[in-house]
C-alpha cells in the first residue's frame, strides 16, 4: 500500500484546511455564494453563520491536531490520544467523501476528491511513516 511522509500528509492536510477555512470566510463575506457549501442545502433555517463557524473550528481542530502528530507543535500529550482522534477524522473524512458525491453542486461534488485524499492522509499519519 502507498504511503505518504509523515510531513507530506501532515503538510497536504493543513493546506486543505486553510483552504477550508479561507472558503469558509469567502462565503461569509458574500464573495463564494452559500450554496455551494453544506451540500448546497444551507435554507432560511440554519444560519451560515453558524455553519461556517463551525466549519473554521473544526478547520482549526484539524491543523492543531495535525500539527502535535507531525511534531511541529510539541505538548507531552501521549500518542494514544491523538491517534484515536486522527482515526476518527479519517472516518468523518470517508463519510463526508460519501456525501459529497451526493451534494447539489457541482463545486461541493468536486470536493470529494479532496476529502478522499484528507482520509488517506489522516491513514498515513496514523501509521507513521
Amino acid at each position: 500500500m502507498i504511503r505518504l511522509k509523515n510531513k507530506t500528509a501532515a503538510n497536504i492536510l493543513i493546506a486543505f484546511s486553510i483552504f477550508g477555512i479561507s472558503l469558509a470566510l469567502l462565503v461569509l463575506m458574500g464573495i463564494v455564494p452559500k450554496d455551494v457549501v453544506w451540500g448546497g442545502r444551507t435554507g432560511e433555517g440554519v444560519s451560515i453563520y453558524l455553519l461556517e463557524a463551525i466549519t473554521i473550528i473544526v478547520n482549526l481542530f484539524i491543523i492543531f491536531i495535525v500539527s502535535v502528530r507531525a511534531n511541529y507543535i510539541k505538548l507531552a500529550i501521549k500518542d494514544k490520544p491523538i491517534v484515536i482522534v486522527l482515526y476518527i477524522l479519517m472516518i468523518i473524512m470517508i463519510l463526508n467523501t460519501v456525501g459529497n458525491l451526493f451534494a447539489v453542486s457541482l463545486f461541493e461534488k468536486s470536493l470529494a476528491i479532496v476529502t478522499a485524499i484528507s482520509a488517506f492522509c489522516f491513514f498515513s499519519l496514523i501509521k507513521r511513516q
